[in-house]
């Protein structure tokens, strides 16, 4: 008789990962004084079973929690107090110094205080790592099985496409160099029975499944000790807002074994960007080149569920991952951009519709709560960095002379329409 009976695992915890709501609902003047009390909220009004936080202050104190006797048993009451456990920690501005261009380097120094402003890309770089390794430490100490990860951009992103005219070998050496930079953080996440989730992103070197699987393929035969730690955090707005099929990107992740862990966003194409006369359609999408103007595209980060990306197909992808995963699959809902004037709106939003997919119900339709203003105006006041571009580039004064020179060609028009 007991060989008729079929055990099926409990259903995807909905969780909450904080990075944006943090920053645009605790503090003075807004609706939450505290990360605690958002998270009493979101379990209380919104139905959230735990939260993946940042692994940095307001949220989590690494160095008390590897320095600490008390501090992770007081971090993991005070969180399951709220009604929200904590289950996995994020630190994706670390995995971006590991690997850090120098172009990139006036951007990334917001993110750390203990180095000098003369410090170099790759003194920023070692600190990234030392940094990596408290976190892992530190997760392993709380109990986690996951941590998600950005992979860093030292790389050029024309060069590893598999169609791309550069030779393979360049690929080949920027998948490796990747490699060696983050062999020792995945070595001991390996040891210690964590998988390194790398979430595929356009500004990453690991921006595609496919990348992701050479890389592990590259582990096997050159740095066998990471394998084990080589895994895929999916996020369905990615490749939707470039134009791809977000379903084959968690359809492939699945088939090769990386689909460790998810992010529930959701993207949004507006009219005229999915107009097939359009140059954006012909060229920019897909190149999954993000140059033309979001507020006049009409693309954006929004609320899950409530955009473009292709939902009936993902989710059974999910499920079944849940029930291939002997730990499970949480159902980790990004609240970034949402969109809405009220961020609460998106997230009890998006927790809903996290609930219907489980349950598979249709999920809300975004029409029905379409905002007057998106949050934040558009996604170029969110994203422009106070940087100057000469300055970003490492541009000389020759240089500098050079492109100004040119630019007094260039029509005012075409740079509206473009750029």
């Amino acid at each position: 008789m007991g060989n008729d009976v079929s055990v099926t695992k409990k259903s995807p915890r909905i969780v909450l990962f904080l990075a944006q709501p943090g920053g645009a609902l605790v503090g003075k003047d807004k609706p939450f004084k505290d990360i605690l009390e958002l998270c009493k909220w979101a379990h209380n009004e919104c139905g959230f079973e735990g939260v993946s936080a940042p692994a940095c202050m307001p949220f989590i104190d690494i160095d008390s929690v590897l320095n600490s006797a008390e501090y992770p048993d007081v971090i993991r009451s005070d969180y399951a107090c709220a009604g929200t456990p904590l289950v996995r920690l994020e630190m994706h501005t670390v995995g971006q110094r590991m690997l850090l261009h120098p172009a990139s380097l006036p951007r990334y120094k917001m993110f750390t205080s203990d180095l000098g402003q003369e410090a170099t890309f790759r003194e920023y770089e070692t600190a990234a790592e030392t940094e990596a390794l408290m976190i892992v430490n530190a997760s392993a100490k709380l109990g986690f099985k996951h941590l998600v990860d950005f992979s860093g951009n030292r790389g050029w992103t024309a060069a590893k496409y598999p169609w791309s005219a550069y030779p393979a070998e360049w690929r080949l050496k920027i998948l490796l160099l990747l490699l060696a930079k983050h062999r020792k953080v995945l070595a001991r996440c390996a040891e210690l029975g964590i998988v390194r989730g790398f979430e595929l992103h356009p500004e990453e070197d690991l921006n595609s499944p496919l990348l992701l699987f050479l890389l592990r393929e590259l582990a096997k035969e050159a740095a066998p000790e990471t394998v084990a730690a080589i895994g895929a955090l999916a996020d369905a707005s990615h490749p939707t807002l470039a134009g791809d099929c977000a379903d084959l990107h968690f359809k492939f992740l699945h088939e090769q074994r990386l689909l460790r862990m998810c992010h529930l966003k959701d993207g949004e194409l507006g009219q005229n960007f999915l107009d097939a006369d359009s140059p954006e359609w012909k060229g920019g999408s897909i190149r999954g080149d993000f140059a033309p103007k979001w507020s006049r595209s009409g693309r954006r980060f929004c609320t899950f569920g409530t955009g473009n990306a292709d939902w009936s197909k993902i989710i059974p992808i999910l499920l079944q991952v849940h029930e291939e995963q002997e730990e499970g699959l949480d159902f980790v809902v990004e609240a970034e951009c949402s969109r809405f004037p009220d961020m609460r709106q998106g997230i009890m939003i998006a927790a809903e519709n996290a609930r219907r997919a489980i349950a598979g119900k249709p999920l809300l339709e975004a029409q029905g709560f379409e905002p007057e203003v998106p949050i934040g105006g558009n996604w170029e006041d969110f994203c422009t960095s106070p940087v100057p571009a000469e300055e970003l580039l490492q541009m000389n004064a020759v240089e500098i002379g050079q492109v100004a020179g040119m630019r007094e060609k260039i029509p005012d028009k075409l740079v509206e329409r473009f750029f």
